[in-house]
């Protein structure tokens, strides 16, 4: 759970998120808050690359499942491709597989599930800049 030091609230999630844990019984449950003020507590410079990358990833397939999930014609559908679209990106960034690619390959797939309604939910350009941008932020 990253963490911050300042006005916004996105530094009281860790605190939240202990008082939760302690609560149900789970006082002995680490939390890990990597911040620039611990030095991302010693994570490498790799580990933080590779999270970024998955955190990156994850928020493209999201926005790609709330585009379509509500025009799916088979119901559970968009969340059966997006569960295999994430195991392959979990593989990839185990592997260090090219990512872009499977970025890519995942969204056409998501792109791919049947909807309903006059208008698509996906619009060309947001398909493009998509895929496009995901090979900037990815390299190692």
């Amino acid at each position: 759970m990253p963490s911050s030091k300042g006005p916004c609230r996105f530094g009281q999630y860790t605190v939240l998120h202990r008082q939760i844990l302690d609560r149900e019984g789970f006082e002995d449950v680490a939390i890990l808050a990597p911040a620039s003020n611990n030095a991302y507590q010693g994570l490498d410079s790799q580990m933080r690359r590779s999270l970024f990358k998955a955190i990156a990833c994850a928020d493209i397939i999201l926005k790609a499942q709330c585009k379509v999930r509500p025009y799916e014609v088979n119901p559970g559908e968009t969340d059966r491709v997006v569960a295999e679209v994430t195991d392959a990106v979990a593989r990839a960034l185990e592997k260090n597989a090219d990512l872009p690619a499977v970025i890519r390959e995942g969204i056409g797939k998501i792109a791919a599930i049947p909807w309903r309604g006059r208008a698509s939910p996906w619009s060309a350009s947001w398909a493009r800049s998509t895929c496009a941008t995901t090979s900037t932020p990815m390299k190692t």
